[in-house]
């Protein structure tokens, strides 16, 4: 079976972001289920214009620009962008800075394109972060699937997360203090070397 449309936006998404975008994602949850969230995100020189054209309704898979994340603010109910902040390096990259404040995990899954999840049952709570590469896109043979697997070099994705109660357990990464941290190889991922979801207990 083919790619679907979807699995092809995540795929070309996914070239893009490996090759040219790192991201550093800061999730803070409160007792409230308020969720404060800190995106850092390290762009090469020639990201800005590249990949604009494939015909989806978004051109990347997280918001990117002032104008990207004010768009999606009017779509996504439920998040509000409190800071972004725009910095151009003597080599030509970039760092952009977003905080978010969000009512709820779900909100910010949705507004960011990522599945995340928060469960509570019998006093115990679980934060689950399933991985954003579906499991055809790495069975999949062809060039394309080649020229991804050949981009990925060393780029990764960092994601913290700190509830509200200090962390007892997870299934990937390390506990760090109060929060739990995984950093996400992207050769790994895509090689099924990475479990499908990323569980936090406390």
């Amino acid at each position: 079976m083919g790619f679907n449309v979807r699995l092809l936006g995540i795929f070309f998404c996914v070239l893009l972001i490996v090759s040219c975008l790192q991201v550093d994602t800061d999730i803070r949850l409160k007792r409230n289920g308020r969720v404060d969230a800190m995106l850092n995100y390290h762009l090469s020189a020639d990201i800005a214009d590249f990949g604009r054209g494939f015909g989806f309704e978004e051109p990347w898979c997280l918001p990117l620009s002032e104008k990207d994340f004010i768009q999606q603010s009017l779509r996504i109910s439920g998040v509000t962008i409190k800071k972004y902040k725009f910095r151009s390096n003597p080599d030509g990259s970039s760092l952009i800075s977003v905080k978010l404040q969000a009512d709820s995990i779900m909100s910010l899954s949705s507004f960011l394109n990522l599945d995340m999840k928060v469960d509570e049952q019998d006093g115990n709570s679980t934060f689950t972060l399933r991985m954003p590469i579906d499991g055809d896109i790495r069975r999949k043979e062809g060039d394309l699937a080649l020229q991804m697997r050949e981009s990925m070099g060393d780029a990764s994705f960092l994601f913290r997360f700190r509830p509200a109660v200090r962390p007892h357990s997870t299934t990937a990464g390390i506990i760090s203090g109060h929060e739990a941290q995984l950093e996400i190889m992207m050769g790994d991922l895509l090689n099924g070397k990475m479990p499908s979801a990323w569980v936090v207990s406390w």
